[in-house]
């Protein structure tokens, strides 16, 4: 039987760029890939209370103007697993300090990239990121 997840991931925006993030090598799931910052909805959790609550976990960040920006299905998994992905398009709220703080056990390298960048030169990313700049839904 197919297990169906949610996910949610910010795009944080600051000063003209965005930030993504690396995976961990030591991750269990898709270790050394690039990412935005977010995970799975829990039972019971809206997918904003989930992005907020992933964003800081994350990143150490709060985010504001929260508005959706992309949903992107992810068949890479299955028969085991689908997910559905919903990206945000976000900044960092007026309460928050602006500075990144990664949990090395599960990210160990971030970018702030220009709006608009192609992705090129990054390395290896998650499907969806990778759908991302596919769709060229990266405001400029």
């Amino acid at each position: 039987m197919t297990r169906f997840a949610v996910a949610v991931h910010g795009l944080i925006e600051r000063e003209g760029r965005f930030l993504v993030m690396r995976r961990a090598a030591t991750e269990r799931y898709c270790p050394g890939l690039w990412d935005l910052p977010g995970g799975g909805v829990q039972a019971g959790e809206s997918a904003l209370a989930a992005l907020h609550r992933e964003v800081a976990e994350e990143t150490g960040l709060r985010v504001a103007g929260v508005a959706p920006l992309l949903t992107h299905t992810n068949l890479t998994q299955l028969p085991e697993r689908q997910t559905v992905q919903i990206v945000y398009r976000c900044h960092p709220g007026d309460d928050s300090d602006g500075i990144v703080r990664l949990d090395p056990a599960e990210h160990d390298a971030f970018e702030w990239l220009p709006l608009g960048a192609s992705g090129d030169g990054l390395g290896e990313m998650m499907p969806y990121l990778a759908a991302v700049f596919a769709r060229g839904v990266i405001p400029r």
